[in-house]
């Protein structure tokens, strides 16, 4: 295990490391720009060559291929950095020449911010439009220094350009190289960097960032050119409306029919026809036709494999494309006859930076109609918050089977989730992070990360994570272990299964906590709680708690902790494990805003089994802080659907703190002593108490842990006692570091003694257990401190239900107090 975790460290380190990298393979730019020599420039005085003046000066982008009318520029910019942040100087425009019969649409109107002018080459259709590499457009820096701000490289030059070419099909080329010159002369260029994939009508950047460009190519021929008329792609795997992705059209080419530049014709099947659909009112998909792209193939013989691509450039803004809706149109005479122009695969590439990737062969698609590649029926499962949630939704584990038990190993599959699609480079990153916005990190078997939802607060079904399988599957039991934080969970969740188009609720489960791993559905009997009802002052805390399968709390109920949530460090089942040390600290909504403590009946300890059991006693020892402690509780069991009040056992009132007690204890199980402090007085303090079964006080009750223990609404330590009162003599006796706890009132020390500075009605008394008495004389001695010492009292035993007066005659409990008058001197 200890080889295992330093692997895992090592690889997210290694991660890490590469994350520092940019899409180019390099450190991310953090250098300062310098002077730097070009290349050719520097190559030529190496090799003892006359390096002309004007080296380097003119920087121009150039057509790569053939522009079937003439280029038209509309916009240019040019930057020496590969982050396009670092422009060149101002210069002077230059260009090759231009057109005789657009003299206007010089160089500088391609460096003059307005997207309605441009600059046009002299080309003709008559001589073929614009051959490769005759025709430019750039600047002169002049005596200008071009600069390098790249750690790894020494030379200057341009490194990014954006674009704007004309929206004419035959004024575009589909691809430049950037270029700079040795001398004057026209001829002396030399290419840096050739860039393909572009149009017209919109900016594009090049270097092209990583999944900045997707395509999508006929992954088998076509008897006729390849058409599309509508296609979407989208950034989530069920092609959600909310995740569909927007950028320029790019592709191939178009098909221009026959004397169309005459006829100005050739714009009719640009990429951007495949993108133009409009919505029908109450139609979730747009009309595709009649506007259609079609690709650049020979009339006749149609596409080869893999000859035509249409997709998207994404420009500055890159996404991870996961789903796609195309519509292939008929071709003439189907379905009887003709040659058809469709095709039933596509390949989906994407750029990484460098070249283009293989990402997902898309089949069965048809022509006519619609076809996606979302997940087929019911192969798609998914849990959402049906609450809302403060903030983000934190989910640490998910398991689901297809058996209702939840037995053998959980189903694997591919984790699906509500978030936006990361980029490849930040998805690896939020998949090694410890919470992060990764599905995998929910199905990881690791307790310790988690899946983190985009939205915060979550609203309704806004968050979720699921499993998409290879075949249709039925999920019948799952586990969840969601946050402990109250604000990063939800107490209700609705589990739902993909039908193909859309999800379908399958059912809802309420009461689900958090901190703890939860099975659902579970059945009848197979979890119980304890809740408490009312407000507290602060966050409810509790240092033990046990269930019983008896009355008499002997035989222990050993089954998995759950809870509704904690405190980071105060699980739940540090409420289990018998160590007074340790303690379980609730994290739940507050009852109002600025409140500190737990709103009723949202805070919660219990125990999930797989099969039904049966609680009847339930031990419970809240923290000695009456701040942090629930003055009323109710034990519920789950009945298959929802939470419901347990029939055997009643509302447990005025709980107490600071020791254990045992609910709900028969008639005459318990007895006490309550006060409330005398007027002006700063608590209750009883130096040493004796319970006596006669009424001339023999036959004592004795305190003997854990039969006889001694129970009380809390208490202070002994610091607390002297910074509250300014009473400290008590100090020497009893330690200013140890505690005025219950059992220090049954020490048989009268130097020592138990105080309650929490408020009103403290009190203090003894559980014993399974035995039953009638307390019939009592006898107290107060604290030696004045402030502690009551005026008046009151003896209480437990009927079973809640705390009452006896009747003197010892046979029952009265519905009035017994008040007993307390003699002014304590100690």
């Amino acid at each position: 295990m200890v080889h295992r975790a330093l692997w895992s460290i090592m690889l997210r380190i290694c991660v890490s490391t590469l994350l520092l990298f940019g899409v180019s393979g390099q450190p991310r730019d953090t250098s300062t720009p310098v002077a730097a020599d070009v290349e050719i420039c520097w190559q030529r005085k190496q090799n003892n060559l006359t390096v002309d003046l004007s080296c380097g000066q003119k920087w121009g982008i150039m057509n790569a291929v053939t522009v079937a009318e003439f280029w038209e520029v509309h916009e240019m910019e040019m930057f020496w950095d590969t982050q396009c942040t670092l422009p060149l100087p101002k210069g002077v425009p230059i260009s090759s020449k231009v057109m005789t019969t657009m003299l206007d649409n010089t160089a500088d109107k391609a460096w003059d911010l307005k997207a309605d002018t441009r600059w046009s080459a002299n080309c003709r259709v008559l001589l073929g439009g614009c051959l490769p590499y005759t025709t430019y457009v750039g600047k002169n820096i002049g005596s200008s220094t071009p600069l390098n701000r790249e750690p790894v490289e020494k030379w200057g030059q341009v490194r990014c350009v954006r674009v704007l070419q004309s929206p004419n099909a035959t004024r575009q080329s589909p691809a430049i190289s950037v270029v700079t010159w040795e001398n004057k002369t026209e001829d002396s260029f030399h290419v840096i960097y050739t860039y393909t994939e572009l149009s017209g009508g919109a900016w594009h950047t090049r270097p092209a960032l990583e999944e900045a460009l997707w395509r999508v190519w006929n992954f088998n021929p076509t008897s006729r050119p390849w058409q599309v008329a509508e296609i979407m792609f989208y950034t989530d795997l069920f092609c959600d409306e909310d995740r569909r992705a927007f950028g320029t059209p790019i592709s191939s080419g178009s098909f221009f029919p026959e004397g169309c530049i005459q006829k100005k014709t050739c714009d009719q099947y640009l990429p951007t026809n495949a993108f133009d659909g409009k919505k029908s009112a109450g139609f979730l998909l747009p009309n595709p036709l009649p506007s259609k792209w079609i690709a650049p193939c020979d009339t006749f013989d149609g596409c080869e494999e893999k000859q035509a691509f249409i997709g998207l450039d994404f420009d500055v803004n890159p996404v991870v494309i996961k789903c796609m809706r195309i519509y292939q149109p008929v071709h003439e005479g189907y379905p009887t006859w003709g040659h058809p122009h469709y095709t039933p695969n596509v390949l989906l590439q994407s750029w990484n930076g460098y070249r283009w990737e293989d990402r997902r062969v898309f089949t069965g698609l048809g022509q006519g109609d619609w076809f996606d590649t979302m997940p087929k029926a019911r192969t798609a499962w998914r849990i959402a918050n049906y609450d809302r949630v403060p903030y983000a939704w934190q989910v640490f584990g998910v398991e689901m089977w297809a058996n209702a038990d939840c037995s053998g190993p959980p189903l694997d599959g591919e984790a699906v989730d509500s978030n936006p699609a990361l980029l490849s480079t930040k998805q690896l990153q939020a998949c090694w992070m410890t919470v992060g916005s990764c599905g995998k990190l929910a199905f990881d078997f690791d307790d310790t990360t988690a899946w983190q939802s985009s939205c915060s607060p979550c609203e309704q079904r806004e968050a979720w994570v699921g499993m998409r399988f290879w075949d249709p599957t039925e999920i019948k039991c799952f586990k969840i272990l969601q946050s402990e934080n109250v604000n990063h969970r939800t107490d209700a969740i609705e589990i739902s299964e993909w039908m193909g188009e859309s999800w379908e609720t399958r059912r809802f489960e309420a009461g689900v906590g958090g901190g703890t791993w939860n099975r659902r559905p579970t059945a009848d009997s197979t979890m119980w709680r304890f809740v408490g009802v009312k407000d507290t002052a602060q966050p409810w805390t509790v240092t033990g708690i046990a269930f019983y399968y008896d009355d008499i709390c002997n035989e222990p109920v050993m089954e998995n902790p759950i809870t509704s949530g904690n405190e980071k460090l105060n699980r739940a089942d540090h409420a289990f494990d018998d160590d007074a040390t340790t303690k379980w600290v609730a994290s739940c909504p507050p009852a109002y805003p600025g409140h500190g403590g737990c709103m009723g009946n949202t805070a919660w300890l219990g125990m999930q089994g797989t099969k039904a059991f049966d609680v009847r006693c339930v031990r419970l020892y809240q923290d000695r802080n009456r701040l942090n402690q629930v003055a009323t509780g109710v034990i519920q069991m789950w009945d298959g659907m929802t939470w419901a009040s347990s029939p055997r056992h009643p509302i447990f009132n005025e709980l107490g703190g600071g020791a254990w007690q045992v609910l709900p204890g028969f008639r005459g199980s318990m007895w006490r002593f309550i006060a409330d402090p005398a007027p002006g007085g700063l608590g209750v303090g009883v130096s040493e108490m004796m319970f006596f079964r006669k009424a001339d006080c023999t036959d004592e009750v004795r305190m003997a842990i854990p039969n006889v223990q001694p129970i009380c609404s809390g208490y202070a330590t002994v610091k607390e006692v002297g910074q509250h009162t300014e009473y400290k003599n008590h100090y020497n006796h009893m330690g200013e570091l140890s505690s005025a706890d219950p059992v220090k009132a049954f020490d048989r020390q009268y130097k020592t003694f138990w105080a309650d500075i929490g408020g009103k009605q403290a009190w203090l008394g003894l559980d014993l257990s399974s035995q039953v008495v009638d307390v019939q004389c009592i006898k107290v001695a107060l604290a030696g401190v004045r402030v502690l010492q009551p005026v008046y009292a009151e003896l209480q035993g437990w009927d079973g239900a809640t705390w009452r007066s006896p009747i003197t005659s010892g046979q029952g409990f009265r519905d009035s107090p017994l008040l007993l008058p307390l003699p002014s001197l304590g100690g």
